[in-house]
């Protein structure tokens, strides 16, 4: 049998044919973009002079920025703010600026790399911080891999005042951070503890602070054109799994003009700003840095700056472990052991939609007993865990604990603590705690801002797990009549 071979040119009419086909298709079905669904009076009009006064667009992967900043920008260098800075101070941050870019290889790295969306500074100037300030780096580098790590970089300011030891310290972070600096994940930087001196901040108590300011103002000039936005934590914080994640998105839904988005509750720390107003920032610290400690300089930061445009978030995804740095700052009643400290824990019907385990049963998580526990299996999105109060209550403090003994198994991994107001309860419900590696604390959490009749508490589960839950304690704080 014979085969007959068609020659080639035959099959170029079929094949015109169907291209012609495909062309149409197209034609007919293809989705006008946005500019070709514009009226004419919103196109963009042609011209030098029109193009100038047209705000740019900045945009990135997630989130748009506009020049519109530019005129937050210059109120907020208004001369009733009083920023004046001498030569002396002028001729520190200059030549400190540049000790400090020029000890970090990562800053020379990212010079030729894309610009990354938030970076987060965390000033360290006592050796005793060190640890705990590894700690809060490990755990976002860990909680935050993939794309998520991508969209953020570190930056850690060591600003010792013996340069021999920051030195030292600093050698050891590179070590520890090898694998990241070179990449541009992690900047680590050494503050210029020679130029103290030789710009009269003498060793001194009060120097101290002083000094702290102007490390901060470092730090800002450092970061401003790394990152579409900043934010400052501290050593001792740990946040949940995809806190920059998660950020990003309630700045992406802010529709007006915000000076910064506050998200941890600890006054300065753990809030977003845009990059954008960071040298101001610096500028306003070192204006004042001789008459005024950091802590109040911040807050008349906020209240002469931000007014209407600081932004608070109905819960922080952030929980402070440094209580004694915290309480430094920030004035609250603290002094207690968690594990030892009962609650009052005022009577109330449990009501649990999580399958439950053997004997242990919903009330052994409100026993005020750290050693019983409730204990459930694997959770789906919208399980919760409620308590009804027989009457409203007017709660100060509410503590969460999950997991087993050491903490690591069995944990609540994502959910949220809300409080229910109104009738019937639990049916106006508002977020009032963010799970952190499966613990609650509204008081490291920043949270106070109670209602006064609450008859309704919720854990509810924000994202499906295989392993099991362990709900070890929770412990509800009443406030007293005189506070």
């Amino acid at each position: 049998m014979k085969i007959r071979l068609i020659p080639r040119r035959v099959y170029i009419p079929s094949v015109v044919f169907i291209l012609c086909i495909i062309i149409q298709l197209r034609i007919l079905f293809v989705v006008p973009s946005d500019k070709e669904n514009r009226t004419c009076n919103e196109k963009r009009p042609v011209g030098k002079k029109t193009q100038e006064n047209t705000p740019k667009l900045i945009t990135t992967n997630t989130v748009q920025t506009n020049n519109i900043y530019d005129e937050w920008l210059s109120e907020f260098k208004n001369p009733l703010i009083g920023v004046k800075l001498t030569k002396n101070v002028t001729n520190f941050l200059t030549t400190g600026l540049d000790l400090v870019r020029n000890s970090s290889l990562s800053y020379k790295y990212s010079q030729h790399s894309k610009s990354r969306l938030v970076s987060v500074g965390i000033l360290v100037n006592e050796i005793g911080q060190l640890d705990k300030t590894f700690k809060t780096m490990d755990t976002l580098l860990e909680e935050n891999a993939g794309e998520d790590r991508k969209k953020f970089l570190l930056i850690l300011q060591l600003s010792m005042r013996d340069a021999d030891l920051g030195v030292k310290v600093f050698k050891d972070a590179m070590k520890r951070y090898a694998d990241f600096y070179e990449t541009g994940q992690v900047h680590i930087v050494i503050g210029p503890s020679d130029l103290y001196h030789r710009f009269g901040i003498p060793k001194e108590t009060d120097a101290d602070m002083r000094k702290e300011i102007l490390d901060y103002a470092l730090l800002f000039l450092y970061s401003r054109y790394l990152a579409t936005y900043f934010v400052q934590l501290e050593p001792g914080i740990v946040c949940e799994r995809s806190i920059i994640r998660n950020i990003l998105k309630i700045a992406k839904v802010q529709t007006g003009i915000w000076f910064g988005l506050d998200f941890g509750h600890f006054g300065f720390i753990g809030t977003l700003f845009h990059s954008t107003f960071l040298q101001s920032m610096a500028e306003y610290l070192a204006s004042r840095y001789r008459i005024e400690n950091i802590n109040v300089l911040l807050r008349q930061l906020y209240q002469t700056i931000s007014k209407k445009c600081l932004i608070f978030t109905n819960s922080s995804p952030c929980l402070h472990h440094d209580i004694d740095r915290l309480k430094s700052r920030f004035l609250f009643e603290r002094g207690d052991n968690t594990d030892l400290l009962k609650g009052d824990n005022p009577p109330a019907i449990i009501d649990t939609t999580m399958t439950l385990f053997g004997n242990h049963s919903p009330e052994k998580a409100y026993d005020n007993d750290n050693s019983t526990f409730f204990w459930a299996s694997s959770l789906a999105l919208g399980d919760n865990f409620r308590l009804i109060f027989n009457s409203t209550v007017n709660i100060s403090r509410v503590t969460v604990m999950t997991g087993s003994d050491n903490g690591e198994k069995d944990r609540l991994s994502s959910g949220y603590l809300r409080m229910g107001t109104g009738s019937p309860p639990c049916k106006n419900l508002i977020r009032r705690g963010v799970f952190v590696r499966g613990y609650v604390d509204t008081i490291e959490q920043g949270i106070s801002d109670f209602p006064s009749d609450v008859n309704c508490l919720s854990i509810d589960v924000t994202r499906p797990q295989k392993q099991w839950l362990v709900l070890r304690d929770i412990k509800v704080f009443l406030r007293k009549p005189d506070t």
